[in-house]
């Protein structure tokens, strides 16, 4: 206790699980090509999901665009019953955004998963960072963008003269979407906990490797850790 605090050094081994040993031998060319490969999918994903989040946003805006020569085809959506207009304007397009959403998940966790990452850890992180960015620029940024565009299409095209116009459209339109945001944030929040802690998933696929699969205790155990929080196989 006499010593200073900054002569103490606490350092401890990582578990042997958490270890990707087969990444500890990747050539460097080829962990730098697996990067750029990487960092290529993620800029493809941002660029793509500008058409993306303008096609869930037309749900979104389904009414403004009923007034449009080129949708008057979807005006039939005014005359439903309001709960189902309110369903396919705020419930619908928040569930085909996150559906959509898991497309850019899958590949861009391969992608993280093939890199040189000695660590699960790290790979983890990796995954977190690249979907952190997507969320951020492909999906907040467009939703904005293209939420306050479709909102009001039939209002921009009478802009042309009143350029300052557009100031009161983003003060009016921008808080409305925060709506959109709201519902989208706490969709994916309440579905992922739910999950979690059911577990339904994890519990089907034990029954079937059981059942089926697995013959011996060591596999039996292994099959019982399958897709656990604390599992880094």
């Amino acid at each position: 206790f006499g010593n200073h605090t900054k002569e103490w050094k606490v350092s401890h081994a990582a578990d042997w699980r958490g270890v990707r040993w087969q990444k500890l031998c990747m050539n460097q060319h080829a962990a730098a090509l697996l990067r750029t490969n990487s960092i290529f999918w993620l800029v493809f994903f941002i660029i793509c999901w500008a058409a993306v989040t303008a096609f869930v946003m037309g749900f979104a805006s389904v009414s403004a665009l009923s007034q449009l020569k080129a949708f008057e085809w979807l005006s039939f959506i005014n005359d439903l019953p309001e709960v189902v207009v309110g369903i396919i304007s705020t419930f619908l397009p928040v569930v085909i955004l996150i559906v959509l959403n898991m497309i850019p998940t899958i590949v861009m966790t391969m992608l993280a998963g093939a890199e040189r990452l000695h660590g699960q850890y790290l790979c983890n992180a990796r995954i977190r960072n690249y979907l952190y960015v997507i969320n951020v620029f492909g999906n907040y940024f467009y939703i904005l963008v293209a939420g306050t565009i479709l909102a009001n299409i039939d209002v921009l095209q009478d802009l042309a003269g009143n350029p300052t116009g557009i100031v009161n459209i983003l003060a009016a339109s921008v808080p409305q979407n925060a709506f959109f945001f709201i519902t989208f944030i706490t969709t994916v929040a309440l579905t992922g906990v739910i999950g979690n802690l059911s577990q339904i998933a994890r519990v089907i696929k034990m029954w079937i490797f059981h059942k089926f699969l697995v013959k011996t205790d060591r596999k039996r155990d292994d099959v019982d850790c399958i897709d656990s929080t604390f599992n880094f196989h």
